[in-house]
């Protein structure tokens, strides 16, 4: 797990996820010597602040998503929601709701635990 690293999403283009994940495999074949990760995560979670605008925030997870990340989590930690988006579906969970990915196998979490 990765807090707050740069990663290069492209030539042009790096992000700074508030947490990142990336699987063992992809580690072992591109090993991070420290600065910026030359390649994107598996997962980005992105915490989604009262003051971030809705565009900007919808411009990462596209830049991400373009960039091969599987998932982004986005943490709305006022309406206590994550928001899972993949290329191919999005869906929101509440507290009540159990959050699992193939991205970490066997990890469950009740999303309620994001604001706990």
């Amino acid at each position: 797990m990765f807090a707050e690293s740069l990663f290069t999403l492209s030539p042009d283009t790096a992000r700074e996820p508030d947490l990142a994940f990336i699987a063992a495999e992809k580690l072992r074949a591109h090993p991070v010597t420290g600065g910026v990760v030359p390649f994107a995560p598996d997962l980005a979670v992105e915490i989604i602040s009262d003051t971030e605008p809705a565009r900007e925030a919808e411009r990462k997870v596209h830049q991400y998503l373009a960039a091969g990340v599987f998932e982004i989590w986005q943490v709305y930690p006022d309406d206590r929601l994550v928001r899972v988006r993949r290329a191919d579906t999005t869906f929101d969970l509440r507290s009540d709701q159990v959050l699992e990915t193939s991205v970490l196998p066997g990890c469950r979490a009740g999303a309620g635990e994001f604001f706990d």
